[in-house]
């Protein structure tokens, strides 16, 4: 992983669960890897089935000066 804002998510995954991240493709719905997703409604949510579309919502995110609103 050498994209910035996929080894980070990686990161925070390793960090997080306490376990290796999976691949950058794997989707992480159908894996079970994330099942709870309450506040999908408002959001897409094939934007957070891989590390890699995570990715690219972060970097969007990031470009729209958004990625730390609270």
């Amino acid at each position: 992983m050498t994209d910035p804002p996929l080894a980070e998510l990686a990161g925070i995954f390793a960090d997080v669960t306490g376990s290796e991240p999976p691949s950058p493709d794997t989707d992480l719905i159908e894996g079970g890897v994330l099942d709870s997703l309450a506040p999908a409604e408002l959001l897409d949510v094939t934007r957070f089935r891989t590390l890699a579309s995570l990715a690219e919502l972060v970097a969007e995110c990031r470009a729209l000066g958004t990625s730390d609103a609270a």
